[in-house]
């Protein structure tokens, strides 16, 4: 598995610097999922269980981010920076490896790498305290495995993966698949059902516990009616800007979706784990948003299709040249360039310390602010907040969240009243409207700074 490539080490040390450049500056990203791995990194280094910020026990995600946050944060607290920055370099290194087996041509290897390392969904997640970019890695190298018949490595890339991140189960039946196929036969079925349990037993183990502790394994989040349109058009428009510009007209991108999720079939038929994966995650991301009370995804959850969308284009790519297609050539050319240039764009901005929902940088600077102070004062009030999480974590100071979908709860279930703490963050889906708001309470502002607004809420 070594990288021969002098100019492939040259730009995964380039990529790496960047980022590590950004992570020494500005902190990791911070969100709502990463201040919660940290609390409950937390709480398992001081007393073994891992629990959220309002006491219960962590459950509905997988143990291993926590966990490996907490082991570093042991050693030191810098050394979470080695989280984001081991994805990176793992996941570039994973796309080298599958460069090299699929493509003849060194200059489109090179290509490849280019484009993965400046995809927007692989640059959008890269500096963040999230389990989505490391999970990617392990996929890549989980498919490797699978294709090089290493059913060790498979066995246990996949309890990692399983453990790391529920979307993993997405790839079970392929699993089975891959045991069925090449357990042998002088072993017996013996072998086959154990290789079975040693994948599954760490995550069902997990569920167990989950359930154990919560009474349901899916956080009984059940799918509301009012989503579906908005999840389909979420989920088109996301994919469909993998291809073409988020200006472009809503049904392009729903051409431009299929294209991203069929091009692989055509090119990569002599890999089937690699389609099989592309289809199996597709088709599980979407079921499972439609089956769960879930926001549209974003381009971090849908990153696990990446791989298989940029392999099938460089192959388009290298047919291209090989048949001297050239005005054919120059418009997958152009597109290379759009590509790059957008992720580009996006990596800029991370360098200007703008990523992710919030990062500590910022927190420190709502708290130099004296956010901290201002909220301390309504110590006997309940406390509302946008951002519960990043209060409970950053400033010590416990408060109820703000449900995100307000329309769909029954008003009986919000509080009478208390103490709303408005956190002015970059929030590109909007989840928290001042309408959704004022539908429910009438509201009284005590206190106006830049980055928050304090005001009281009482109901109608």
């Amino acid at each position: 598995m070594n990288i021969k490539n002098i100019y492939s080490k040259i730009i995964i040390t380039a990529i790496s610097g960047i980022y590590l450049y950004i992570l020494l500056v500005f902190g990791i990203g911070l969100s709502e999922d990463a201040v919660s791995y940290c609390y409950a990194a937390q709480t398992f280094t001081e007393q073994v269980f891992m629990k959220n910020i309002d006491g219960s026990a962590f459950v509905h995600w997988p143990p291993l981010m926590p966990f490996l946050i907490g082991i570093l944060s042991l050693l030191s607290e810098k050394l979470l920076l080695l989280l984001p920055l081991l994805s990176i370099v793992l996941t570039l290194w994973a796309c080298i490896l599958w460069a090299n087996k699929l493509l003849k041509n060194r200059g489109l290897r090179l290509l490849l790498l280019i484009l993965f390392a400046f995809n927007f969904a692989l640059v959008y997640t890269a500096p963040m305290l999230w389990s989505d970019l490391l999970f990617l890695a392990l996929f890549l190298f989980w498919l490797y495995a699978l294709d090089e018949k290493n059913t060790k490595r498979v066995i246990l890339l996949f309890v990692l993966m399983s453990l790391l991140r529920y979307a993993a189960l997405f790839f079970l039946p392929l699993l089975l698949l891959y045991l069925y196929r090449n357990y042998s036969r002088a072993k017996g079925f013996r072998s086959f059902a154990q290789s079975i349990l040693y994948s599954i037993a760490p995550i069902a183990l997990w569920l167990t516990y989950t359930y154990l502790q919560s009474g349901h394994i899916s956080g009984a989040r059940m799918f509301p009616a009012e989503y579906f349109a908005d999840n389909s058009e979420a989920i088109a428009s996301e994919l469909g800007k993998w291809v073409l510009p988020a200006g472009s007209p809503y049904f392009i991108h729903v051409l431009a979706t299929a294209f991203v999720l069929i091009l692989p079939l055509w090119l990569i038929r002599a890999y089937q784990y690699v389609i099989l994966a592309h289809l199996t995650y597709a088709a599980g991301i979407i079921i499972s948003y439609f089956l769960f009370d879930m926001q549209a995804p974003d381009a971090r959850l849908l990153l696990p299709l990446v791989p298989a969308f940029l392999f099938a284009m460089l192959l388009l790519i290298e047919q291209t040249v090989q048949q001297k297609k050239h005005v054919f050539l120059a418009i997958l050319l152009l597109w290379c360039s759009y590509s790059v240039i957008r992720g580009g764009k996006l990596l800029l901005q991370q360098i200007n310390g703008d990523f992710g929902k919030y990062n500590r940088g910022l927190w420190q600077e709502a708290q130099s602010k004296k956010l901290c102070t201002d909220i301390a004062t309504y110590e006997d009030k309940l406390l509302i907040s946008n951002d519960a999480y990043g209060l409970n974590y950053l400033c010590n100071k416990e408060a109820m969240i703000w449900p995100k979908d307000i329309y769909f709860l029954k008003a009986d279930s919000l509080p009478d009243k208390g103490i709303f703490i408005w956190i002015r963050q970059k929030d590109p889906y909007q989840l928290y409207t001042p309408s959704a708001i004022l539908s429910v309470y009438k509201s009284d502002t005590l206190l106006l700074r830049d980055n928050w607004i304090l005001m009281q809420l009482e109901k109608h």
